[in-house]
């Protein structure tokens, strides 16, 4: 039990950090390499690979944009209606 505790810690100490770091690097991109950077991500031709090559992001970056992208448009959603 106390080594799954320890795991988890290190795994939330790790996103944490992730989040932190992921948060200065989608400031320094435009709208339109957001949007191009999803639409890689969730096209069957293009790998996480290509990505992280053409943007230098890894893939666990590019879902926590896709996830920040996907929160964003749901709080602007809620706030027209």
């Amino acid at each position: 039990e106390n080594l799954l505790e320890n795991a988890n810690q290190k795994k939330y100490k790790l996103t944490k950090k992730l989040n932190v770091k992921a948060k200065y690097i989608f400031k320094d991109l435009s709208d339109v390499d957001l949007s191009t950077i999803i639409e890689m991500a969730l096209s069957d031709q293009t790998s996480f690979s290509d990505i992280q090559l053409q943007y230098g992001l890894k893939e666990d970056q590019v879902k926590e944009l896709m996830r920040k992208s996907l929160k964003k448009a749901h709080i602007d959603h809620g706030e027209k209606e």
